[in-house]
């Protein structure tokens, strides 16, 4: 679907710029089938590989966006991309990659009954390692990233069993 609906954003401009009304979306394309790729590859992965490798998921999300601090290429402000040859936004990565830790890291206060206490299962995700992740985000002026990880991270912490009254007490 967004395909068609890049060709058919994208036609007219595709074809007064290259004289082929379909490479972006053969470009595009291209990615996607590429991505289609790593994800049926990364599905073969047993899950709970992930799990073991939470704390080295964390960090390698927070070295991308601290590199897109640094390195970083954009305009209007806003730093979101890595020039490598190619291009490619980190907080993509690190979106996933922080989903995959928060996961990991709640199953843990789980199975170990922390979750249901206030500073174990509700002030050190949301307030500890959710709020470096969003400062990183912010700093990059990539405030949509920061909504949906923090949103992400406040859902995953009332599935996995975090007291509805810490939310209350928050006032999320």
């Amino acid at each position: 679907m967004g395909l068609i609906m890049l060709l058919s954003a994208s036609a007219p401009t595709s074809f007064a710029e290259n004289d082929n009304s379909y490479s972006y979306v053969l470009k595009q394309g291209g990615v996607a089938l590429l991505g289609l790729g790593f994800l049926i590859a990364l599905s073969t992965i047993d899950y709970r590989i992930y799990k073991k490798l939470k704390w080295l998921i964390y960090f390698l999300c927070l070295g991308l966006l601290i590199l897109v601090g640094l390195f970083g290429v954009g305009e209007n402000g806003a730093r979101r991309w890595i020039n490598i040859g190619f291009s490619f936004q980190p907080s993509e990565f690190a979106k996933v990659g922080l989903i995959i830790f928060f996961a990991a890291f709640l199953s843990d206060m789980k199975e170990t009954n922390r979750i249901k206490k206030v500073f174990p299962g509700f002030l050190v995700p949301m307030f500890f390692f959710g709020l470096i992740a969003a400062v990183l985000f912010f700093l990059q002026n990539h405030l949509s990233a920061a909504i949906i990880i923090g949103m992400i991270t406040l859902i995953q912490m009332f599935v996995a069993g975090s007291l509805f009254r810490y939310f209350i007490g928050a006032g999320t």
